[in-house]
């Protein structure tokens, strides 16, 4: 057990703090409308610490990062938080194949994550403003299951680059 506990010891917590911060800078830089296929980076980086880091990003963490983005977009606030909470909530209860399988599952999982959040987000927005968002917010989802690779990938490095030093 006391390789466990180390093994979680060392993940530097400025490491999770940075990753956050520049995801949240990214989701606070208005884009136009034909940039929506863009995936949602601080929902992104939440499921890859989620994935790796259950001790200290859990539920709470995520409805707080949800109300940061509600706050920094304008949103109607909570509607991200709750998004962000389902969303976790998905990885949190396939935590332990999430680790173990491969990438695709992994982009499954990650695409099922992002379809709900999206939608939560929709039925809000639907429900605040009275119009439909169209369905092309579904793009981003797609984009941010492909992406999920390239970006484990350079979480996994930046993770283990900074564990051993």
């Amino acid at each position: 057990m006391s390789q466990l506990k180390d093994f979680y010891i060392r993940i530097p917590k400025k490491l999770i703090f940075i990753s956050f911060l520049i995801a949240l800078i990214l989701d606070f830089i208005p884009v136009p409308t034909t940039l929506a296929w863009l995936p949602d980076a601080t929902l992104l980086v939440l499921i890859f610490w989620l994935a790796n880091c259950p001790h200290y990003i859990n539920l709470g963490m995520s409805f707080i990062v949800g109300l940061l983005i509600d706050i920094g977009t304008t949103f109607s606030l909570g509607g991200h938080a709750l998004a962000y909470v389902l969303a976790a909530y998905i990885i949190i209860i396939n935590h332990r194949q999430f680790g173990v399988q491969n990438y695709g599952f992994q982009a499954v999982l990650v695409l099922i994550s992002l379809l709900l959040s999206e939608l939560v987000l929709m039925i809000i927005q639907f429900i605040d403003s009275h119009r439909f968002v169209g369905w092309a917010t579904f793009i981003a989802p797609l984009v941010g299951a492909i992406l999920w690779l390239p970006l484990s990938k350079l979480m996994n490095s930046l993770l283990h680059s900074q564990r051993f030093h």
